[in-house]
């Protein structure tokens, strides 16, 4: 039910997790009625007709409550995964993916991109807090530690189920790695601290020209900080990259989507500083 077994009947979760009590009532009238039919003194057949109970009504889970608590359930999102709107970001800035790594393989500085796990705090031996916690991205998990030192800086951006994005070294644990953690910051916040500009890569073979005249007042709409860049492929080949220098803009999901749907998925990059 949390994980969307009963999606196809009734898709809002919260409203069928708020009311088993009331499932598990009905179901019980209905198995008593079932043995006081068969049990009729005179013999009949016919079964008593139960009523089906109304639902608790419930505001519908988000997105990310809905995918937490697949996860908590089953150990893994089952519907979609709280990254997939940042993919831009994740392609655009991690140089690590976490089940990809190699075995034994130490490295400073990887820059990653993931949704925050279980986390666990403690007070080390300077009576400061640090925390625990894990990342998962799209190809795996990695645990994550944070002395008190950062945890002062960054702590505050610890919480369950955020998407962040992540700067550390790597330390070999045997068959797995662990990250010890230099700076984290929610994606959000990170995507406008990273970017040096936004990349738009426009395929002359496949954007008529129509559609560029409807970019501009995408543009002026986001208007921000963020240098815009258009890149032109001609017949597979890349072109010299342009500078809109009368355009600047604030990088947003709003943004990307407006994008997305006008040129398609992969249509652009964000460039780091």
């Amino acid at each position: 039910m949390i994980a969307g077994a009963f999606d196809s009947a009734n898709n809002n979760r919260a409203s069928l997790f708020n009311s088993v009590e009331i499932a598990l009532d009905h179901a019980h009238k209905i198995q008593n009625s079932k043995l006081t039919s068969g049990d009729s003194l005179f013999g009949g057949t016919s079964e008593i007709t139960v009523p089906d109970p109304a639902l608790i009504p419930a505001e519908p889970w988000i997105e990310k409550e809905r995918l937490a608590k697949e996860r908590e359930v089953v150990g893994f999102y089952v519907t979609g995964h709280p990254l997939r709107k940042y993919e831009v970001e994740y392609k655009s800035f991690a140089n690590f993916h976490i089940g990809e790594v190699e075995e034994n393989e130490e490295i400073e500085n990887v820059r990653a991109c993931g949704v925050i796990t279980d986390v666990r705090t403690k007070i080390d031996k300077s009576n400061k807090q640090m925390a625990f916690f894990t990342i998962d991205d799209f190809t795996g998990s990695c645990e994550c530690l944070m002395f008190s030192k950062v945890y002062a800086e960054y702590g505050k951006y610890v919480q369950k189920e955020e998407p962040v994005f992540v700067v550390g070294n790597l330390e070999s644990s045997g068959d797995a790695v662990k990250m010890h953690v230099n700076k984290l910051l929610p994606i959000d916040v990170a995507r406008n601290e990273l970017a040096g500009g936004i990349r738009i890569n426009i395929v002359k073979e496949k954007v008529p020209p129509e559609k560029l005249l409807e970019l501009q007042p995408i543009l002026e709409k986001y208007s921000g900080k963020t240098p815009v860049f258009i890149q032109l492929f001609t017949n597979g080949s890349r072109s010299s990259v342009y500078a809109l220098k009368n355009h600047r803009v604030n990088l947003s999901t709003e943004l990307f989507i407006k994008l997305t749907e006008l040129f398609g998925e992969d249509s652009f990059l964000l460039n780091p500083k």
